[in-house]
């Protein structure tokens, strides 16, 4: 409380600490103040948490044969949690949730900027989320994938406890497998050839 014998004054109200994930809201200002009560009503916004989400592609195994690079990941969670989230892009039957989408061409690429603290790290695509106090869990799976390919992730397919103004990764692995069917070569067919000649002349004795 202050007290004063005449005239008016100027009151400003502020925070003088910020709680971590949170952006305050303006001082307030309370102009020709004088006897009596004033409410000067301060706020704290949380601020979104951000998901980073990077691709690879592994061929050591293909073969040589030509692979579609493109990957969609999906991101899924509560209504309300995703910045960007639509119902829509959700699996079917899917209840009060809604979902991203990534597309991926290939590799994520790398920032090659020798000034950036990230320089020769992949760049990853990133999704907002609107955390609250108790966190949110976020889940991630990859969709168009084929028999060709095994996909792995080092986040579990899940962020859990996001918190306002929290960062969180995770990176996406497609592993190529040749899927021929196995051939004999030249020799190879001679060889079977002359066993079933055998085979043939043992079962007609």
């Amino acid at each position: 409380a202050t007290e004063f014998i005449n005239g008016s004054m100027t009151c400003t109200i502020s925070e003088t600490s910020q709680t971590p994930g949170y952006e305050q809201s303006a001082p307030c200002v309370e102009e020709n103040v004088t006897a009596g009560e004033y409410t000067c009503p301060l706020e704290n916004f949380a601020e979104p948490a951000t998901i980073g989400v990077t691709k690879v592609w592994n061929f050591a195994g293909a073969g040589g044969e030509p692979v579609d690079t493109t990957a969609q990941i999906r991101l899924t969670a509560d209504e309300g949690v995703l910045v960007d989230g639509d119902a829509a892009d959700c699996a079917e039957g899917a209840v009060d949730s809604e979902c991203v989408i990534l597309t991926f061409n290939g590799d994520s690429p790398t920032d090659t900027d020798e000034d950036s603290p990230t320089f020769g790290e992949l760049i990853p695509q990133t999704v907002e989320v609107n955390s609250v106090d108790g966190g949110v869990t976020v889940y991630l799976a990859e969709i168009n994938t084929n028999s060709a390919v095994e996909v792995s992730n080092d986040c579990g397919g899940m962020i859990e406890d996001l918190e306002p103004g929290d960062s969180a990764t995770c990176g996406f692995t497609n592993t190529v497998f040749f899927e021929g069917i196995p051939t004999l070569s030249q020799y190879g067919l001679a060889l079977m050839a002359l066993l079933m000649l055998g085979v043939g002349m043992v079962g007609f004795r």
